[in-house]
């Protein structure tokens, strides 16, 4: 999600949503902080 409100989706090909779940929860565990920067950056941006 972007600060303007748009959203960028990647599809995820799990055969079930406890997988999806899954990785979903280990993405945002490992990346949280990258995501946080890349969103503060496009606010400084606007």
């Amino acid at each position: 999600m972007y600060p303007d409100g748009s959203k960028e989706k990647t599809p995820l090909y799990y055969s079930d949503y406890n997988e999806a779940l899954t990785y979903a929860q280990y993405d945002i565990k490992s990346n949280w902080e990258w995501y946080r920067e890349r969103y503060e950056k496009e606010i400084g941006n606007e």
